[in-house]
């Protein structure tokens, strides 16, 4: 659902302005995939950091996920999901709007 909307990093980095209309989607795009579940998702959302070492082909600096929530349950999301992730080019524009919002704010 996050990466229909540009993925965690472009979802996180919208500005105050922004965030009644996207929490509006991810509301009715939730609302659509309790009707309708989706046959694959990500195991994991990807962060700033992660995508940006990634990119530069470091992954020996990706750590493991770490799990939020029941344990169970995330380990399942984790296992059952896809190692697909956001391409790198659409999570480098995403970094780089993101970026830009926090020049904004200093």
């Amino acid at each position: 659902m996050l990466q229909d909307m540009g993925g965690w990093i472009a979802f996180c980095g919208c500005s105050e302005q922004e965030k009644p209309f996207r929490n509006r989607e991810f509301e009715k795009r939730y609302q659509g995939y309790v009707l309708q579940p989706p046959t694959d998702y990500p195991r994991k959302l990807v962060g700033i950091t992660e995508s940006s070492n990634g990119m530069r082909g470091l992954t020996e600096w990706v750590k493991p996920p770490m799990l939020a929530g029941d344990e169970k349950k995330a380990l399942e999301v984790y296992n059952h999901g896809t190692a697909r992730a956001v391409s790198f080019q659409r999570m480098n524009n995403a970094v780089v709007m993101a970026i830009e919002k926090l020049g904004e704010k200093v």
